[in-house]
């Protein structure tokens, strides 16, 4: 009875073990990007190439939002977890402050009212052409 206790604390032991060294391995399991709110190349953006930087920071944002809900890797190894949703927490701090200053850029810079100036120059011209009937039937 005794070695069989010792056996399954043994192999008890050994499965806690392997998980916590296996939690080691968090890095790969938790998202975390380094999103700077302010950009030296900030000043130099054309509308365009603020409105794609929104576009990245708000998909940045969205995958820090799908991070932070649970995956099957969480339920694997439970103590990545933690670090997985507060990575994830920094990352959408990070974005909602880049998206905020991207937002005051674009109004500052007019660029709403040049995106419409934009959309009307390159509308087609309007067709003059009559349509033409079609042939007699004999």
């Amino acid at each position: 009875m005794l070695m069989i206790k010792k056996i399954f604390l043994h192999c008890l032991f050994f499965i806690v073990l392997a998980l916590t060294l296996s939690s080691c391995s968090c890095g790969s399991n938790t998202y975390s990007a380094d999103i700077k709110p302010i950009q030296k190349t900030d000043k130099e953006l054309s509308c365009k190439d603020i409105v794609m930087e929104i576009n990245e920071a708000e998909f940045y944002k969205k995958a820090a939002e799908d991070r932070k809900k649970g995956r099957l890797e969480d339920f694997i190894f439970p103590y990545c977890y933690p670090a997985g949703y507060l990575n994830a927490n920094k990352t959408e701090a990070q974005s909602e402050s880049r998206l905020e200053y991207l937002n005051q850029i674009y109004e500052l810079n007019d660029c709403a009212t040049k995106a419409k100036f934009e959309s009307k120059k390159m509308s087609p011209p309007p067709t003059s052409y009559q349509e033409i009937p079609p042939p007699p039937i004999k």
